[in-house]
């Protein structure tokens, strides 16, 4: 696979973004993690049409109280 070059400009908080999941050891270079966004951003029409019919499922679906609390109790529960 041949690797083409192109220069970005980015604000400041994008390249945070980027920056942190490189120094917290997530991908060994910068331009790794940029190559991943990019290769999920390539979604099919079908998966855009999936996602787009889970989203109204979820909007149409009731709401449910959260207790953060009784979350963090079956966390601990289920991984110690």
């Amino acid at each position: 696979m041949s690797i083409a070059r192109k220069t970005v400009a980015l604000l400041r908080e994008q390249y945070r973004g980027l920056s942190y999941h490189f120094e917290a050891g997530l991908f060994a270079q910068i331009s790794e993690r940029i190559r991943h966004l990019i290769w999920r951003a390539q979604v099919s029409p079908e998966e855009i049409e999936a996602i787009r019919r889970e989203l109204i499922k979820g909007e149409q679906s009731p709401i449910v109280p959260f207790d953060p609390e009784e979350f963090e109790k079956e966390m601990i529960e289920k991984y110690g």
